[in-house]
């Protein structure tokens, strides 16, 4: 995992020591399997390693971009505690039980919970994602665009999102490269997939460079209906579209395109 702005630059090890560190720290603060989290982390290592954490333990997290929106959202979903970027978070005036620091957590690894159908993120609505369904997408965009372990995948774009964290989960399902960059001044570095929505899409075009290792990408959509054959043009490359549908509408059939061809298991 490669994250400039933060100087992280790990290895798969180094990443697995980071996450079940984290997860043993939520468990040691009282967690338990199915709490729900909430955060103020955004397209972040911390954010990713968050995410993490909490489907190792079988947790859920609960993100949102500020104290109203976390209001509404606190009346819909039951929020066990608070996990934040820093300890001037709106989050750390919440009436919660628990409110940390993610910087702070920390504990021994525990034992993981493997039940993918079990619920990862509310991303900023009172709707779940569950694992299995971020799996699906990350198999799907990586089948998609045939990656493989010697590429590296900038996810640009919130990894508040399924198609956020399924560019991540892409990455990971071939042993490739994850660069979480730094959304504020844009640069793909040696970048071989972008992973980005309309909403950054123009950074994007702004940050390929001539000579760049760039081979493609997908762009996550607001409207258009055809998920796996319209592309739009990033400097000189098709980048893919993933069409407007719900989540779940978009991500199978790009998961059921790919999965004969790259996966022997469904």
């Amino acid at each position: 995992m490669l994250c400039p702005q933060t100087k992280v630059k790990w290895s798969y090890a180094e990443l697995w020591h980071e996450i079940t560190s984290l997860a043993g720290g939520l468990k040691t603060l009282g967690y338990q399997q199915g709490d729900v989290i909430a955060t103020d982390t955004d397209h972040s290592v911390s954010n990713v390693l968050l995410q993490l954490a909490a489907s190792h333990n079988g947790m859920k997290v609960l993100t949102s971009k500020s104290a109203g929106e976390f209001d509404k959202l606190s009346q819909l979903v039951p929020v066990k505690g608070a996990v934040m970027a820093n300890s001037s978070s709106f989050l750390s005036k919440a009436s919660l039980p628990m409110k940390h620091p993610i910087a702070e957590i920390t504990g021994k690894a525990p034992e993981g919970i493997t039940d993918r159908k079990l619920g990862l993120a509310y991303y900023n609505t009172a709707d779940i994602i569950n694992n299995r369904t971020a799996y699906i997408a990350g198999i799907g965009i990586n089948g998609l665009l045939e990656m493989k372990h010697t590429d590296t995948v900038c996810v640009a774009m919130s990894t508040n999102s399924l198609v956020g964290i399924g560019g991540v989960v892409s990455a990971f399902v071939c042993n490739a490269t994850v660069h979480i960059p730094d959304m504020s001044k844009l640069d793909l570095g040696d970048s071989t997939f972008v992973i980005t929505d309309e909403a950054n899409v123009d950074k994007v075009r702004a940050a390929v460079k001539k000579g760049s290792k760039l081979r493609g990408g997908v762009i996550k959509q607001s409207g258009g209906d055809d998920v796996l054959l319209a592309t739009e043009k990033v400097g000189d490359l098709d980048f893919r579209l993933l069409g407007s549908g719900s989540d779940s509408e978009t991500m199978r059939p790009l998961y059921n395109a790919c999965v004969d061809t790259y996966y022997s298991f469904k």
